[in-house]
């Protein structure tokens, strides 16, 4: 017999998928923004309203 899926389970499935993103896709990401702003001075405001 075929266990039903649960929830449990794609929620561990979504955790999974998450945490190999973090690993692979954002070094990626940073690397080709900290590239892109090379030499250039970048300011943050700090008067958010």
């Amino acid at each position: 017999m075929k266990k039903p899926i649960s929830k449990w389970n794609i929620l561990y499935v979504l955790l999974a998928l998450a945490v190999l993103f973090s690993l692979f896709a954002s070094p990626r990401i940073v690397i080709g923004v900290m590239n892109a702003s090379k030499g250039k001075i970048i300011t943050v405001s700090g008067n958010a309203e």
